[in-house]
């Protein structure tokens, strides 16, 4: 309500998300005019890609991003007492309370661009590869979810963790590339330690080249060890909190 209150700003930042999303794949399209493309990726199928990531990240904006500078700021500010009094768990709490209406213009860019790169390359829309596209794609979020819980948490500790906000930013860029164009211990650490590639490459993968029950395995055992471990670390941290001036 606060931002439809001023409607050509509302309007100047969901065209700006707009334009942002649209870089990666104009940078595609300006590539693959220009040079013989990425080995082993047709032009649909890297726009398939690049759509994926951004539904991911449309998804993570409207729920997950806003989450840890809210929770750093709240604590550094001495605000952050006041989420401890409402009747509701205070994550889901907080978690309602910095949604990000801007992430629905990215959804449905990312949506664009991967139904119409799915329509180029053939692939049909009911089948199990798609159910597990979805299923990818909501661990993507958890993903993110789970990193800005961490971050969040680290607030509690070290009071000041915003430097964590511009390390996992540098992290995620890693998202921005297929999984294959890196080595084998970057593709083991953004698979298992850090699981960002569920973001784009693994669910494009299921549905250009089929899932299978191992590589489902593979993938969502890292994310949900990953979501775990951010809800284990937020309970250990919050008790730790002293309080406005403590």
């Amino acid at each position: 309500m606060r931002d439809l209150a001023y409607k050509y700003d509302f309007l100047i930042k969901t065209i700006s998300v707009v334009f942002s999303d649209l870089i990666g794949p104009l940078v595609t399209l300006f590539i693959y005019n220009t040079t013989s493309g990425l080995p082993g990726w047709t032009f649909s199928q890297l726009m398939l890609f690049q759509g994926t990531l951004i539904l991911v990240m449309g998804l993570a904006r409207t729920s997950a991003f806003t989450l840890s500078w809210w929770v750093l700021d709240a604590i550094n500010e001495g605000e952050f007492d006041q989420y401890l009094l409402k009747p509701y768990p205070t994550l889901l709490y907080l978690l309602a309370l910095t949604t990000d209406h801007y992430g629905i213009a990215e959804i449905i860019v990312g949506l664009a661009i991967v139904i119409h790169s799915a329509m180029q390359i053939g692939i049909p829309f009911f089948t199990l590869a798609t159910l597990a596209y979805i299923i990818l794609v909501i661990a993507g979020y958890f993903v993110h979810l789970s990193a800005n819980i961490i971050i969040s948490s680290m607030g509690f500790i070290a009071v000041k963790s915003e430097a964590l906000e511009f390390l996992y930013s540098k992290i995620t860029d890693f998202a921005r590339y297929p999984l294959n164009v890196y080595g084998t211990g970057i593709r083991f650490a953004l698979t298992f330690l850090f699981p960002i590639a569920v973001s784009s490459f693994y669910p494009a993968q299921a549905l250009i080249s089929g899932v299978t029950a191992k590589m489902l395995l593979i993938t969502l055992l890292p994310v949900a060890a990953f979501f775990i471990a951010s809800l284990m670390l937020w309970r250990h941290a919050i008790k730790s909190y002293s309080s406005a001036g403590g």
